[in-house]
């Protein structure tokens, strides 16, 4: 069972675990600031990432559960979202190759975004 984080900032109990890792493990591999959208981060999980997961769970008194242990070792990759009202979601990918096609278009369409707001702003 993945375990639901109740109310609050994350969704998932390991979602918390995978953002502390991009906070504090050094910087993710991708990252954008959003004005309007707030923060992402691409994080590719090695094995470092994955160990300081663990031993994240493990000083908040934590245990995983074999099904989050199982996404842990299964996902390559994931895509963290903190949202402007500071909820954070997460997607995890199997593939790092997915999490990237999915980083690209994210980054397309706040590329799109910011264009749509230029041009907003000519107009004034």
């Amino acid at each position: 069972m993945i375990r639901s984080y109740g109310p609050g900032k994350f969704i998932k109990v390991i979602d918390e675990y995978a953002y502390e890792a991009c906070l504090n493990q050094g910087t993710p591999d991708e990252e954008i600031s959003h004005e309007g959208f707030g923060w992402f981060a691409l994080l590719i999980l090695d094995e470092s990432a994955r160990r300081f997961i663990r031993e994240f769970a493990e000083d908040e008194k934590d245990e995983l559960t074999s099904d989050e242990d199982g996404l842990l070792d299964d996902s390559e990759a994931l895509v963290l979202h903190e949202r402007s009202d500071g909820i954070v979601v997460v997607d995890w990918y199997d593939h790092a190759s997915e999490a990237h096609a999915a980083w690209k278009e994210l980054e397309e369409e706040l590329a799109d975004d910011e264009d749509e707001d230029e041009d907003d702003e000519g107009d004034e």
